[in-house]
């Protein structure tokens, strides 16, 4: 879902919860909240949840800003027509010298074409990850409060 920067900064809210679905073993469950909107979800454990919950967001409210830095993924995957993906390396696809700057940041280009079609961002990675990204598409994180069941924090666009 992507929504409509009212406000200037973002009032971002992780929630944890713990699933009672059958068969779900009482799954950690991690969802995110912009200005009270649900803009992310993640459910299970071993990896940054609230990364993961994170990088859902700024994939789908900043994919613009995301495809102009291209150039700066840690990694680029190929599509071809009929939709297999192909790892490339920076040197097969373009010569550029700083690839893998963005780690978690990954590039999806039909073959034939300079330019992706898609950013994708995996939280999972790391936190730490997504706030650099973050950085360098020209917002700013904070965190505010840090508790068992909820964090709060804000998102500041720098751009508007």
């Amino acid at each position: 879902m992507i929504i409509k920067h009212a406000f200037n900064p973002l009032l971002l809210q992780w929630k944890w919860t713990t699933s009672r679905a059958r068969n779900s073993d009482g799954w950690n469950i991690c969802t995110l909240y912009a200005d009270g909107q649900k803009v992310g979800k993640t459910t299970g454990g071993n990896y940054d949840m609230r990364g993961t919950a994170y990088g859902q967001f700024i994939e789908a409210q900043y994919q613009d800003r995301l495809l102009k830095l291209h150039r700066r993924a840690g990694r680029r995957v190929s599509v071809s027509p009929s939709g297999e993906y192909k790892r490339l390396k920076a040197k097969k696809l373009h010569h550029w010298s700083n690839h893998g700057e963005l780690y978690g940041m990954t590039a999806y280009y039909r073959r034939g074409e300079a330019k992706p079609f898609k950013i994708g961002l995996d939280g999972g990675c790391g936190f730490t990850s997504m706030r650099k990204i973050t950085r360098a598409i020209g917002l700013s994180f904070k965190w505010h409060t840090e508790g068992k069941a909820t964090t709060t924090g804000t998102l500041t666009d720098k751009k508007l």
